[in-house]
């Protein structure tokens, strides 16, 4: 019995992916939840950090009453000095940055295996995706140079100029990925 080669590459190089799949959708659960339980941490952190500020005298809680500051619309200035506010805050924006970059990673993950799966085993055309994604690791590694306010060294720098800063190094990135995926593309299709 003679089995074709190319078809035993196929069937394996299947497997492979979708094991790519299932671990990219594990890992970002587990990112997910670790965010989840960094929440109540920080929540739990706030609640101690709350009893040991509070005098006797004064019983109310203080994560209770910072939450429903929260929830009314209230930021005031004197909360940034109170431990209980900054751990709930802390908290909230970990949690909230977990979940985005799990969700951003099974999307990236499950575009490269759709890309992989509809190229039916043309090499180049199933190395593309992996090579454009390596663009990207290279085009962040170099802005990252870029990401830095224009007058850091007084350190001055208002929230606009800070915005900039984040912009530019997104700039950057998307034109240095726009360039190299160029540059890959044009040697492959020849057409």
């Amino acid at each position: 019995m003679v089995v074709d080669s190319g078809l035993l590459y196929r069937v394996y190089a299947a497997d492979s992916i979708v094991g790519y799949g299932v671990g990219t959708s594990v890992l970002a659960l587990f990112a997910r939840v670790s965010g989840g339980i960094f929440s109540e941490a920080s929540r739990n952190a706030a609640q101690i950090a709350a009893t040991q500020t509070s005098t006797n005298d004064d019983h109310t809680d203080t994560t209770t009453t910072i939450q429903q500051q929260q929830q009314r619309g209230e930021n005031s200035s004197n909360n940034l000095n109170k431990p209980a506010f900054i751990a709930s805050r802390v908290g909230e924006l970990v949690t909230g940055i977990s979940g985005m970059g799990a969700d951003t990673f099974d999307t990236l993950a499950g575009s490269i295996i759709a890309v992989v799966i509809l190229a039916e085993g043309d090499t180049v055309k199933v190395a593309l995706p992996f090579w454009i994604a390596a663009s990207g690791i290279l085009a962040s590694a170099v802005a990252f140079f870029f990401v830095k306010p224009r007058n850091h060294a007084t350190r001055d720098a208002s929230h606009k100029d800070l915005v900039w800063t984040f912009y530019e190094g997104v700039l950057v990135a998307s034109v240095f990925v726009v360039l190299l995926s160029a540059v890959i593309v044009v040697p492959f299709f020849d057409n």
